[in-house]
Order: structure tokens, then C-alpha cells, then sequence
């Protein structure tokens, strides 16, 4: 990290370069006040000063709760006017700052105070600002270049999405420069020092700024002046100059100086005091730019916009402002905003003569290569193919495809030319690893042609998956080079062999974009021929990538049994070729199936603990992403809960750490969310489906199946927590938004009418519940075939309803063909298999065959002890029906103790408004002690009634009570 001290300018025109006007701070400590090496700082231990600015110190330190270096930063604000309120302000800002996840933030870790001291603790990162890169330009001859003009517009472009990803938080960085970024070794910016950062409108705070920035001295040349204006002159908006409220269209400006000056290579704007200098920019004194720029007319216009002297003149947002220096009418073939650095000019020259300037040509000239792949014409055909399909959200699917595939071939672009460089200019490269790195490239190029291929012959199950497909594309950082792209046997290279290993990999790219889009029988197809040709082939890297790809193919067509043995021919070729990766991904594959699809937990995470050691290995933190979620699954369906749900927190971050914006992300937080709810944590639960909600809708769109699915999970929980009617109208307008979005019938509205059913039930509505459920039943049965666990669900509701509705004999129909499929298909003590028997139990009860009622009930309670625990909700509820048939067999003793224990046990799990009630309700009716009686009866009133959506139960406690004896 790089830290320039802040100080005033001497005489002459004012140096605004990097110093900062600070707010209520004093000076940075003299040495003697330094923390020495080896102090704590919190849990930090202090390694040593990584550099000095106005409002205080930054330390080099080491976190040893996660084994990692950080970045401590302290701000000096004991004993300055105000420090009360600047402590609290900082607190706050940095509570706001660590909410900003975004690969263009420089990550906030944790904050904390030491003697009057605020301190955060942020990634550290030893590479150079944004200012420095740009002085870094490469050489052409002996004198300093300048880098291209679509470089550099790439990184600013990088900053201004950390920009506005802090703006969606309520930030206002005030003091962006480009000394406040960093660019790190991967290419990406990071945006820092957020502290000047205020936290803007709606934080109830506005008026502070208002009285921070009275009594402003245009004529004052102390750039350290306390209590007047916060920023870097040069930089600053001219509101900040004037001492007027500020919004996120502030760092705008600060952000259209920076890249004005970068791209121009001129001072935006000169004063030779502060007074000049916001009188230059308030009357749009904007430097003259020299002609000869190669920069195109447009984006000068939008620097002139974004640099208007009012903030309604500028753009709305940042987003906005990107859009528009995105918008290229004359070249829509170059997506800005996309290609990021690698946006460089095609040379055509050929390496020649030995000289300098021609080599650096050859090796900017990777962008041709994706001539045909990714262009006007396959962009309109992509598009084309999209709408067609009628989606409603085609449109808006097509635009975040769109811009990832232009950032994927940006990023490719910048790796190939890299590649290059590293071997024909700069010699620091073996011509061996070029060729490893340039056909691992040249792998994802052909992955980026068959999904492109795909994408033109769309229909709705690849527009579904269009954008995780997109998201899924071999990441060019794959390929920067390494000894494991060395590693392992040389594949043959006699002309035979070399044909058959050029169809193989066509092969595997083509199969992996069907696959991705979700048409893995179509990927199955591909790949059978390939499989006795790698085995053939004899190159074992190879069998084990074909043999895997084909494994999971026919692992999610139906075939687990042919994918688990392909699987394990995976394995055996990856530890053959002393494949790391390739096993890693083998053993996974192992554990999901295992552990999720054939239900052998125990199998499973013997694959789990050999994959830890191999991932671990591979420093490949996606690799550890899949295994900790498939282990999670497995732990969470054999009952080991809180390991799956440890495991699940861990991915989630971790996954976090790599890309926030993923759509995995998404389904990451979703399912742990999902997995909470089925434990009974249903605070928690809501929580994780309402961020997994908004993040879908933040990647994949307000109509996308992934996204109105969470909104139907969400219509479930309402369910759970007892507000039928607020259930109701969720799920009705899930169900109308999926009707309009995917189709009469996509597999998800199956889910929706389920869910649906049982809101209508529970609120009274029998007949509509039926309906609704005998709906589910059909569309399922044809969406995941006659047979499937979601069809015996949807058939237990139907039955439920039935049973309500008084037809018992229908009722036993739908509930034995339930019975079936559960009992046949599943382990005997699978949580879904004591809800077949809780349904059994039920229906006999409404037989009247108690005895029966009795048996399948205390099966029911067994199996969720077992694998759920005493205080689940769903256990409670189960202790809660038994007591009831307990009831009806007249064991008066044995029904009260079974509802004793579940007042006891619901005291501590979180159970639905139902089962409280009913406990209480239940308890009432048999107790003899008729005081404490009336009292559970008013109890359990006041549960329903505060559901405000059970008046039929509500309706019969009442009558209970008044037929009670006075004296009672």
C-alpha cells in the first residue's frame, strides 16, 4: 500500500497534486508517538508504519485469527475540536465501509478505537496508485511513453464501479484521487482512504455537513486549514470548494478530473490559491486539450459533463456516467466498459528486424483472434435469438450476457498480449510456459465460440442459464502462467494422436457450453465418443478432464450411476497424470453424488476429507468454494446441521472474497438460507433468502426464474410464521410474474402452486387450496416425472386439503401414492420420510383409526428426533399431533406430558405461529387445573389472533371458553 504524506503547497501556483484539506484533526504523531512493532491493536499485531498522511497513521500488521497480513489505519481525533462527534462519524463510516463488498473496494475488514484513537483495519496490498501507474507507462526507446488511451480509461472505468458501489451504500468517498487507488498485480483498481468518506442523506446527518463547512476562506492557502472545506484541491467539486452540501455527484467530478488528466495528459484546471482555482472550475476554465489525441471527440463530451460546474448538470449517477462513455455509435465492435485494459489498438506490424517497437507491436494483436467469435454480427444474432424466445426477460438477460462476454474477452485480450509480453519483450518467460499459457487461453477461447454457438440458437432453458454460463467461462487468469501449465505428461504429439486430441478438446468445449446452458443430455452426446478416444489416447491429464465432463453430464440427465463410475475413472486417470486440479474436481463431484444424489452420507465424507487435502493443495479458492458447499449439503442432509451450516457460512464468504457479484453467490446465500428455515431458525433463514433475493435480482434480473423463486421461498415463510394472507398475496404475484415470465409450465411455478395451496388452506379457503394443489400435482408430474419427491409433496398437501374438505376416502388415494414414492426412493430415516409418516398418521386419525394414528405418529416423532433434535419447530409439532391421538385414545396423562414437553421445548426453538397455539390450546382442553387452563386458552388466542389471518381458530377458542364452568 502506498501512503504520500499530505502537506501544504510552497509559493506560486498552488500544489494540488496530492494534498488533503482535513476537517477537526491534528497533525500526524511524531515519531515518538509511532505504536512500536509487536503492540496489539485489537487482535492485531503490529508489524511496522506503511506510511504517514494528515489525519494520521497507516501500520503494516498481522492478523493471527485468520493468518493474514492487513492494513491498520489510524485517525488522531483525541483532543481536536469536536472529537466526540468526528469518533462517532468515523465509527460509522467505517460500519458503512465494510458493507461495501465489490472487487473495486479495497476490503474493510473490522474497526475499533485505542486510546482516542479510531482504527480500521483494511487488505493490505504492496502495489502501486493509480497516479503511479500512470507514471509507470512503458518505455518506447529511451524516452517514458504513455499508455493507451483505452488502457486507461479501462482502470478509471474499474475505480468508478467501486465508486458507485460505495455510492449504493450511502458513502460519499469526498476525497478521490488517483493517489486513492491502488492497482494491483491482477490489473484490477481498488478504491481507498475512504476517510473523507461522509455517510450521505438518509443517515439523518445532514446537517452536520452543513455546519463542518460555514465560514469558507477562498483566499486561504493552508491546505491543512481546519474547519472549512474536506478534499484534495485539485480534485474537489466546486460545492466542496463553497462549503455546500455534497452527494455522490462530487466524486464525479473528482472522477472526470482524474481521468481528463490521465487521458490529455494536462492540468484540468490552474489557480495560484485556492480562491483561483474554484473560480477556474465554477466557470468552466477547463484546460484547452492538444490536438493530435488519438482519444475519440465523445468522451471529452462526457468529461464535460461530468465536470459541470452544477450537480444537476452532471450525470445522475455513476452508472450513468459509465453508460455514456460506454456508448460508442461509431464502433459498437469496442465495448468500452467491457474490454477493460485490453481494449488495445490491433497492430498489424510483424515482428522483424530485432526491433523494440515491433515486438511490443506483435504482441497487442490478440484482439484479432476473436474476429468472427464476438463481434457486431454475432451480437445481433445472440440478441436475436433471445427475444425470440418471447421471455419477459429475455431483454434484460441479453444486456448482462452481453457485458459479461465483453469483459470476459477484454480480460482474455489483455491475458494473451501478456502471455507475450512476458516471453517477446520483457524475456522474463520460457518459450515453453508461452506455449502452455497461449493454449490455455486458446482452450477458453474456444469455450467463449461453442457458448457463443449456443447462445445463437437460444431457447428458454439457455436463456435461463445464459448469464451463469457466461459467468462460468474458463477465467483467463487460469492462464497466467505458473508451473503447474508445465506440469504433468506431454501429450503425444505424432499427427494421429494430435488430430484425435484436437477433437477431443473441440469436443469438451462444446459439451461444456451445452452443459452450462443447461443441456446436459446434449453434452452427453458430445462427449461419448470422446471417452473411448482419451482412454485410447493414453494421456491421462486428458482421460481424466473427458471422463469427468462426461460423468457430470450424466449425472444431472438422470444417469448418477454412470456418472459416479465416470467419476471415479476421473479420479483414477487425475492421480495417474498427478493431476491436482483434475482430482480435486473428481473427489467433489463424488461427495455431491454420494452425499446428495444416492443419499450415502458417510461415503461421502471420506471423499470430502481426501478432497480437503488436494483443494488446500491447489491454492484455487473456487476449487474450495464446491467442495465446502457440496460437504455442507451432504452434512445437512444427514442431520449434522451445524457443520453444514458452518460450512455453508465459510463458502459464502469465501465466494464473497472471489466475486460478490456472481450469480453463485446468490444461490450460495439462498440455499443456506433455505437450510435454516428446514432447522426451524427462521430469523435467520429470512435473512439469507431476502439478501439471496436481492442479490438474484441484482445479477439475474427482477423476472428471472432464480429470482422469482426466492420470492416464492419467501411466500413459504410467510407461511411459516403464521401470516397466511401476506402469504397469499405474495405467492399470487409470483405466480402471475412466472406465468408471464417463463410460461404456463416451467417447473417453478409447481413449487409456487404448492406453496400457494397451503396459504389458501391455511387461511380457510379449502376449495381454492385443492385446486391449486391438484394444479402442483399435474404440472409436476410432467416437469420432474410421476414418480419424483416434489410430486409426492405436492400429493401429501393435496391429501392435507382433502382431509380439511371432508373427503377422507380421496384424501387416502393421494396420500398412499405419496407413501410409495417416499418409502421406495429414499433412506428410512430421511427427514422426508417421517413427513410421510406424520401424513399417514393424519390420515388415519381422520379415519379414526387411532391405534393406526398412534404407530405412524411415534415413527413420525422418532425419525425428527433423530436427525432434527428435540427443539426443531417441526419436532414440537410433531409432539404436538401425537399428544392430540394420545388424546383421542383417552391416555389423558400421556397426551399432557407430550404437550408439557413441547411447551418446554418451544420455549427455545423457533416454532411457527400454528404450533404454539396449538400447544397451548391443546394443553386447555386437558388439564384439570381449569385456572391454568383458561389462561393457555387466552394464551393461545392471543397467538392467533396476533397472526391477525386465523379467525376460524380464534372462533373456536372462544366458544371453548364460554362453555367453561364460571367457577373455571
Amino acid at each position: 500500500m502506498t501512503i504520500r504524506d499530505q502537506t501544504s503547497a510552497g509559493n506560486g501556483e498552488l500544489d494540488t497534486e496530492d494534498a488533503t484539506i482535513v476537517e477537526s484533526v491534528r497533525s500526524a504523531p511524531a515519531d515518538h508517538d509511532v505504536i512500536p512493532r509487536g503492540a496489539a491493536v485489537g487482535r492485531y499485531v503490529v508489524i511496522g508504519v506503511a506510511g504517514r498522511g494528515g489525519m494520521g497513521v497507516v501500520y503494516r500488521a498481522y492478523d493471527p485469527e485468520l493468518q493474514r497480513e492487513v492494513a491498520l489505519k489510524l485517525w488522531h481525533t483525541q483532543g481536536a475540536p469536536g472529537s466526540d462527534v468526528a469518533d462517532a462519524r468515523l465509527r460509522r463510516e467505517a460500519q458503512a465501509m465494510a458493507r461495501v463488498s465489490h472487487p473495486n473496494v479495497l476490503p474493510v475488514y473490522d474497526a475499533g478505537s485505542l486510546d482516542g484513537q479510531m482504527w480500521i483495519a483494511m487488505e493490505f496490498l504492496a502495489v502501486p496508485t493509480l497516479g503511479e501507474w500512470l507514471a509507470e507507462a512503458p518505455r518506447v526507446g529511451p524516452e517514458l511513453g504513455h499508455r493507451p488511451w483505452t488502457e486507461i480509461l479501462a482502470m478509471f472505468v474499474q475505480a468508478a464501479r467501486g465508486l458507485a458501489a460505495a455510492h449504493a451504500v450511502g458513502l460519499v468517498h469526498r476525497d478521490f484521487k488517483p493517489a486513492n487507488v491502488l492497482v494491483g498485480n491482477d490489473g484490477r483498481a481498488r478504491v481507498m482512504d475512504f476517510g473523507l468518506a461522509r455517510v450521505s442523506s438518509g443517515d439523518g446527518d445532514n446537517h452536520d455537513d452543513d455546519t463542518l463547512h460555514h465560514d469558507v476562506r477562498l483566499s486561504d492557502l493552508e491546505l491543512t486549514a481546519v474547519g472549512s472545506v474536506v478534499g484534495t484541491p485539485r480534485y474537489m467539486a466546486p460545492e466542496q470548494h463553497y462549503g455546500t452540501t455534497i452527494d455522490a455527484r462530487a466524486d464525479q467530478f473528482a472522477l472526470c478530473v482524474g481521468l481528463f488528466e490521465a487521458l490529455y495528459r494536462v492540468t484540468a484546471y490552474h489557480g495560484k490559491s485556492l480562491a483561483d482555482l474554484a473560480w477556474a472550475k465554477r466557470s468552466r476554465a477547463l484546460a484547452e486539450v492538444q490536438s493530435g489525441t488519438d482519444v475519440p471527440p465523445r468522451i471529452l463530451r462526457v468529461l464535460q459533463r461530468g465536470l459541470a460546474p452544477d450537480p444537476e448538470q452532471r450525470f445522475a449517477t455513476i452508472d450513468a456516467l459509465l453508460d455514456a462513455l460506454a456508448h460508442d455509435p461509431g464502433a459498437r465492435r469496442r465495448r468500452l466498459l467491457g474490454w477493460s485494459a485490453a481494449a488495445v489498438i490491433t497492430a498489424g506490424a510483424m515482428v522483424g528486424g530485432g526491433m523494440w517497437l515491433g515486438r511490443t507491436q506483435a504482441c497487442q494483436d490478440a484482439a484479432r483472434k476473436l474476429a468472427g467469435v464476438w463481434d457486431d454480427a454475432r451480437r445481433e444474432r445472440v440478441a436475436a435469438a433471445m427475444r425470440a424466445t418471447g421471455l419477459a426477460y429475455a431483454d434484460d438477460t441479453w444486456a448482462r450476457v452481453e457485458r459479461s462476454l465483453d469483459a470476459y474477452t477484454g480480460a482474455w485480450v489483455l491475458a494473451h498480449d501478456s502471455a507475450c509480453a512476458a516471453t517477446k519483450i520483457h524475456g522474463e518467460q520460457s518459450e515453453d510456459l508461452l506455449d502452455a499459457r497461449i493454449a490455455c487461453l486458446e482452450r477458453g477461447r474456444a469455450e467463449l465460440v461453442a457458448l457463443v454457438d449456443v447462445l445463437e440458437q437460444a431457447d428458454t432453458t439457455v436463456v435461463e442459464r445464459s448469464v451463469s454460463a457466461a459467468a462460468g467461462l474458463r477465467a483467463p487468469s487460469r492462464c497466467e502462467g505458473g508451473p503447474e501449465l508445465l506440469a504433468g505428461p506431454r501429450a503425444p504429439e505424432d499427427p494421429r494422436s494430435v488430430a484425435a486430441i484436437a477433437d477431443i478438446e473441440d469436443r469438451l468445449a462444446r459439451a461444456w457450453a451445452a452443459a452450462a446452458a443447461g443441456k446436459p443430455s446434449t453434452a452427453t452426446a458430445l462427449l461419448q465418443p470422446a471417452i473411448g478416444s482419451a482412454r485410447a489416447l493414453g494421456h491421462p491429464p486428458l482421460h481424466a478432464e473427458v471422463a469427468r465432463a462426461l460423468g457430470s453430464a450424466s449425472s444431472h440427465a438422470g444417469d448418477i450411476a454412470g456418472g459416479r463410475a465416470l467419476a471415479l475413472e476421473s479420479l483414477g486417470a487425475a492421480l495417474t497424470a498427478d493431476a491436482g486440479r483434475d482430482a480435486a474436481l473428481a473427489l467433489t463431484d463424488l461427495v455431491y453424488i454420494d452425499g446428495y444424489l444416492t443419499q450415502h452420507p458417510e461415503r461421502a465424507l471420506e471423499w470430502a476429507g481426501l478432497a480437503r487435502g488436494v483443494v488446500e493443495s491447489l491454492d484455487e479458492p473456487a476449487a474450495r468454494v464446491v467442495l465446502m458447499n457440496a460437504e455442507a449439503i451432504t452434512r445437512i442432509g444427514m442431520g449434522d446441521f451445524a457443520e453444514g451450516q458452518r460450512l455453508a457460512v465459510d463458502a459464502i464468504a469465501l465466494q464473497r472474497s472471489i466475486d460478490p457479484d456472481a450469480p453463485k453467490l446468490a444461490t450460495l446465500i439462498a440455499n443456506l438460507g433455505s437450510t435454516l428455515l428446514s432447522r426451524g431458525r427462521i430469523a435467520e433463514g429470512r435473512a439469507y433468502l431476502t439478501e439471496g433475493e436481492t442479490l438474484y435480482r441484482r445479477t439475474l434480473g427482477a423476472d428471472h426464474p432464480d429470482t422469482l423463486r426466492q420470492g416464492s421461498n419467501l411466500g413459504a415463510l410467510d407461511l411459516m410464521e403464521g401470516r397466511y394472507a401476506a402469504a397469499a398475496a405474495r405467492l399470487d404475484a409470483v405466480l402471475e410474474a412466472q406465468g408471464r415470465a417463463l410460461g404456463p409450465d416451467h417447473p417453478d411455478i409447481g413449487n409456487t402452486l404448492n406453496n400457494l395451496g397451503t396459504a389458501h388452506r391455511l387461511a380457510g379457503n379449502v376449495p381454492r387450496a385443492i385446486e391449486l394443489h391438484e394444479r402442483a400435482v399435474l404440472l409436476r408430474s410432467r416437469a420432474h416425472g410421476p414418480g419424483s419427491q416434489y410430486v409426492a409433496q405436492s400429493l401429501e398437501n393435496l391429501a392435507v386439503a382433502l382431509r380439511h374438505a371432508g373427503r377422507i376416502a380421496e384424501a387416502r388415494t393421494h396420500h398412499d401414492r405419496a407413501a410409495v414414492i417416499r418409502r421406495s426412493s429414499l433412506p428410512p430415516l430421511h427427514p422426508d420420510v417421517a413427513a410421510s409418516w406424520m401424513s399417514e398418521a393424519e390420515q388415519w386419525q381422520a379415519e379414526g383409526a387411532y391405534d393406526a394414528a398412534l404407530t405412524a405418529i411415534s415413527r413420525a416423532l422418532e425419525i425428527r428426533l433423530l436427525r432434527l433434535g428435540a427443539m426443531h419447530g417441526v419436532t414440537v409439532g410433531t409432539r404436538v399431533v401425537r399428544a392430540e391421538i394420545l388424546g383421542q385414545l383417552g391416555q389423558r396423562d400421556a397426551a399432557i406430558a407430550d404437550l408439557e414437553q413441547a411447551l418446554v421445548d418451544a420455549s427455545t426453538a423457533e416454532v411457527t405461529v400454528d404450533v404454539s397455539a396449538q400447544i397451548r390450546f391443546a394443553l386447555a382442553r386437558l388439564l384439570p387445573d381449569r385456572a391454568r387452563a383458561r389462561q393457555l386458552a387466552l394464551d393461545a388466542r392471543a397467538v392467533y389472533a396476533g397472526a391477525g389471518s386465523a379467525s376460524e381458530r380464534v372462533a373456536e377458542i372462544d366458544a371453548w371458553l364460554v362453555s367453561q364452568p364460571a367457577g373455571g
